[in-house]
């Protein structure tokens, strides 16, 4: 019996992988090679394109395994801070897409921007720190817990944002039509 669960773990992990090797290989042969690159891309260069792809995220995925299995048997947590470092910056853009008609794509690109470099320069400042460092009285930036970090983030998208798309003209009514919750849609 645990044989069994076992395997059906394992399965279940594998296609897991599988979906989003699958997922990611699709967006970089189509949205990127295709778009950018090969526009006349034939369908073989394409198959080839997806498989090497899928190749060197599975390289960077056994590269990303000793940092996993650093954590102790805290993966969950490790995963948890991780996304906490990444996922506001994705969500703020996107909720200011969706709920303001001023944002445009300069501003969203700014936000992604500082976004990433600053959640990933707090991961990596974080994940080099010991824990016998953080337990001094004073405030270090590189021991803030990721929860707390995810709000002052999505803080920091929010202005970069929106104060880098009141540099450039606003989207057109043409651009917004159906995409925000204060346009209709198109006519």
């Amino acid at each position: 019996l645990r044989g069994l669960i076992i395997t059906a773990m394992f399965m279940a992990m594998l296609s897991s992988l599988s979906s989003v090797y699958n997922s990611a290989s699709t967006l970089i042969t189509v949205d990127l090679y295709q778009r950018h690159w090969k526009a006349t891309a034939s369908e073989r260069e394409l198959v080839m394109c997806g498989r090497v792809s899928s190749l060197i995220m599975t390289g960077l995925t056994f590269a990303w395994f000793p940092m996993m299995t650093s954590q102790h048997g805290l993966l969950f947590l490790f995963v948890q801070s991780v996304s906490m470092h990444l996922f506001p910056t994705l969500v703020v853009v996107f909720l200011l897409g969706m709920l303001t008609t001023f944002v445009n794509k300069q501003g969203a690109l700014a936000g992604v921007a500082s976004g990433f470099f600053v959640g990933i320069l707090q991961m990596t400042m974080a994940l080099a720190t010991s824990s016998e460092a953080c337990e001094k009285p004073f405030f270090k930036w590189e021991c803030m817990h990721f929860n707390h970090f995810a709000i002052l983030l999505a803080v920091l998208v929010t202005i970069v944002s929106c104060g880098v798309s009141k540099l450039f003209p606003p989207p057109s009514s043409e651009q917004l039509a159906g995409k925000t919750i204060w346009t209709g849609p198109e006519t």
